[in-house]
C-alpha cells in the first residue's frame, strides 16, 4: 500500500483525498497485524484493540468515502448492492472447499389480524449458503 500511495503521488497522478486514504488503510492494517499477532500468542487484547476490532466495519466504510467528484467516476449502483461469494475453508487431504454465499435480502412480507382488520408487516432475511 506505501508503495501504491508514494507512486501516485511521485507520478503526480494521484486524485485528491486518495493518498491520505491509503495511509489511513496502511495505519489500520498495521493495528490489525498487531491484534492478530496477540491473539496468536494468546496475549489479553487491550480496550482500545477490542474498540478498533468491535468499529471495523465503520472505519472501512469510511475508507471508502470520497468527494462525489470521484465516487462518480469510479462507483456505480451496483458497488452497494453487490452479492458476496467466499472461500472460507479449503481442506488440503480431501481439495474440498467451503463456501459461504451472502446473496440479496428475501423480502418476507406476513398478513395478520382480526376478523376485521388485516395487519400487514415485513422484513428482509439475508440468505446465507453453504455449497
Amino acid at each position: 500500500m506505501r508503495d501504491l500511495r508514494n507512486n501516485l503521488t511521485r507520478l503526480g497522478i494521484a486524485p485528491k483525498e486518495i493518498p491520505k486514504k491509503i495511509k489511513e488503510f496502511e495505519d489500520l492494517l498495521a493495528k490489525l497485524k498487531i491484534v492478530s499477532e496477540k491473539e496468536l500468542k494468546g496475549e489479553r487484547l487491550s480496550h482500545e484493540e477490542y474498540k478498533l476490532i468491535w468499529n471495523i466495519g465503520r472505519h472501512l466504510a469510511s475508507l471508502k468515502r470520497f468527494p462525489k467528484e470521484i465516487m462518480e467516476k469510479i462507483t456505480s449502483g451496483t458497488d452497494e448492492k453487490m452479492d458476496v461469494i467466499a472461500d472460507v475453508h479449503t481442506d488440503p487431504n480431501t481439495r474440498q472447499v467451503l463456501e459461504e454465499g451472502v446473496g440479496s435480502p428475501f423480502n418476507i412480507y406476513m398478513k395478520t389480524g382480526t376478523e376485521t382488520q388485516n395487519i400487514v408487516g415485513a422484513d428482509a432475511l439475508i440468505g446465507l449458503k453453504g455449497e
